[in-house]
């Protein structure tokens, strides 16, 4: 969620800015390299991968249309690297494998300003030691441009990414109450500063005309860019829940029917680095601002946009509902279009 949230932000930035008044017209052109990573010892499979891409503006294109042209976007001839440093030193070197997201994700990217498909990325696969820190290279063998950054790497081992509230089937999520609230304690691990918690919704949906059904699931950001560092809570009011809920799901047709499932809870902690990102970049003022201000990024070289830091992820269980909210989700009137007929006996 990070990552696509904010890769897109980047590039949107990127692409309007390149549209500004303020640009000379007939100006020479310059070519802006886009780096976009958050390595995550948290990944199952141990895989990070890390956007690449080219920043351009045309005088004689219509660069709406350029934004769909794989040579626009991506470059002909880079290397990526990774190096794994200690105490300064480099103790492995990773060469990254081109890769194409659409083969890989089960979320493929949407239809927008930008080129679909492919989804180029680069592919870093490695065991992260959060004792170490990580350079990313990024050379263009046509030009010898290079582009460099480094990050720590934030701990999501359960002792240091330790979530204390809730924690296993015991802790029920209770959001029966949309005048109550449902409080999330952990503990932050270092190099985190700021969070989001995600709750999977799951859920099979039933059309009864052609008797197909379908296992889906819904990611309700429950907390989003919450900061601070050490011991944490967060004290979200329970109509958020069906808030966030009815918006992800919408209304079921006459011929629909939905059965709830368990959800998941994920905990993501990023680095400071990334909050300086967000803090900076989403503040650029209002449709009145009149010029585009400075952008922050880690990335060291000529002519680079974007960031290369650390996420760290704290995955939960199946965690079940209390009774009360089972019967909430269903028959309350906040959610009564979404057409819920009941728990899911599969």
């Amino acid at each position: 969620m990070f990552m696509k949230n904010i890769f897109l932000f980047a590039l949107c930035v990127l692409f309007f800015a390149a549209c500004s008044e303020d640009f000379k017209v007939g100006a020479d052109y310059k070519e802006v390299t886009v780096v976009y990573g958050l390595l995550d010892d948290g990944q199952l499979n141990n895989k990070n991968y890390i956007k690449v891409t080219r920043g351009f503006f045309s005088e004689t294109e219509n660069n709406l249309l350029q934004a769909k042209i794989k040579d626009s976007i991506y470059f002909n001839d880079i290397t990526v690297k990774v190096e794994e440093l200690q105490n300064g030193n480099a103790i492995q070197t990773f060469i990254l494998n081109e890769v194409d997201l659409d083969t890989i994700l089960t979320e493929k990217k949407q239809d927008g300003v930008f080129l679909v498909s492919p989804n180029i990325a680069y592919e870093l696969e490695a065991n992260l030691n959060p004792e170490h820190r990580y350079k990313l290279t990024v050379t263009n063998n046509e030009t010898g441009k290079v582009v460099t950054a480094e990050t720590p790497i934030i701990n999501s081992e359960p002792n240091v990414f330790k979530i204390d509230y809730p924690i296993s089937q015991f802790d029920r999520l209770g959001f029966s109450d949309p005048l109550g609230n449902y409080n999330f304690t952990w503990n932050g691990p270092p190099d985190a500063t700021l969070f989001d918690i995600v709750l999977r919704f799951y859920y099979w949906e039933e059309d009864i005309t052609t008797q197909q059904d379908l296992y889906k699931f819904a990611d309700l950001p429950l907390g989003k860019f919450i900061e601070g560092t050490g011991p944490m809570n967060y004290k979200m009011d329970n109509s958020k829940f069906y808030s966030l809920l009815t918006g992800a799901l919408g209304a079921g047709g006459n011929n629909i029917r939905r059965y709830i499932d368990t959800p998941t809870l994920t905990f993501v902690g990023g680095s400071e680095d990334l909050k300086r990102y967000i803090d900076i970049n989403t503040a650029q003022g209002g449709l009145t601002n009149d010029q585009i201000k400075p952008i922050f990024t880690n990335l060291i070289g000529e002519d680079v946009i974007g960031i290369f830091s650390t996420i760290g992820t704290r995955r939960l269980g199946f965690l079940p509902y209390t009774d009360k909210t089972w019967d909430s989700i269903q028959n309350s009137t906040l959610t009564r279009n979404l057409n819920f007929a009941g728990r899911s006996l599969k």
